[in-house]
């Protein structure tokens, strides 16, 4: 398996009492003339600040005012509102694989977000609702709280996409993401992942002082598609990342943090550390 300035922080998870103490480790004892590291230092102190402090992940005033505005605005909507950080061993992931693709890592910009799910079973009106969301989530968030539109990365993995292999995939006949957003709303309902069916909006905004959130948006038979069918990242990043990925090299017996455990098995048990688990901030809901 190949390596990179990336998987060098394994060993020190290893030996750490926690996540911030395995960076602090690394970033005093990694070789600094690899390339990206600078960038990946960057983004391991930031972070590390989500760590400490999880009021930068949350955003919880810019992120309950907009959860109040869907359920005043969209008053027929049903809804989860979920509010999460991505784990440590998923950003670093990440970052690897900006590294194996000369992808520069400052570019990793999802490390924490918000997942909005609409709950209707009429494809068409449930996807209309996305795109009328997404519109509604840019304008709250560039007006009224000044956030800067960040703008995508190309959407990987969609062309040639046969909708023949996934009959119950509704796709609708044109994007509905308005013009001058389609440079920042990465639209995988029109162009659902060719392997896979994966559909969800993206978007990525800065708040004012630069740290970056994404919101996803996806009606709930989509989420299942993601989560539990043939898009669910455990079969996902099997085929995406291949017998490079960094996950590859960890080994989770190894690991020895509090708040991380193991059965007997090899399975996880317990991941309050956030490792290898997302971490759940909030959930809000309105179903009924």
């Amino acid at each position: 398996m190949s390596t990179n300035v990336v998987s060098e922080i394994i060993p020190y998870l290893y030996k750490a009492s926690s996540i911030p103490n395995a960076i602090n480790m690394f970033l005093m004892n990694a070789n600094t003339d690899q390339e990206q590291f600078i960038d990946f230092s960057n983004k391991l102190t930031y972070f590390q600040s989500l760590l400490i402090d999880e009021q930068q992940v949350t955003h919880p005033k810019d992120l309950d005012d907009l959860y109040e505005g869907i359920y005043t605005n969209f008053p027929t909507l049903k809804f989860d509102f979920i509010s999460r950080r991505k784990s440590f061993l998923k950003f670093c992931s990440k970052c690897s694989l900006f590294c194996e693709t000369g992808k520069p890592i400052e570019k990793v910009r999802d490390m924490k977000g918000c997942r909005i799910i609409i709950y209707d079973d009429n494809p068409k009106t449930g996807t209309d609702s996305c795109y009328a969301l997404m519109e509604y989530v840019i304008k709250f968030f560039t007006r009224l709280k000044k956030y800067q539109l960040c703008e995508a990365e190309p959407m990987m993995k969609t062309a040639g996409f046969n909708s023949s292999e996934f009959p119950d995939i509704y796709i609708p006949e044109s994007s509905k993401v308005p013009y001058e957003y389609q440079k920042f709303v990465k639209d995988y309902i029109f162009h659902p992942k060719i392997n896979f069916g994966y559909q969800s909006l993206h978007v990525i905004l800065f708040d004012p002082i630069g740290n970056p959130i994404e919101i996803q948006i996806r009606t709930h038979l989509m989420d299942l598609h993601a989560e539990a069918g043939p898009a669910s990242h455990k079969i996902y990043d099997k085929v995406r990342y291949g017998d490079d990925n960094f996950m590859n090299l960890f080994d989770a017996s190894s690991v020895h943090m509090p708040g991380f455990l193991l059965d007997n098995d090899g399975k996880i048990i317990k991941d309050t550390a956030g490792l290898v688990n997302s971490r759940t901030l909030f959930e809000r809901s309105r179903l009924f």
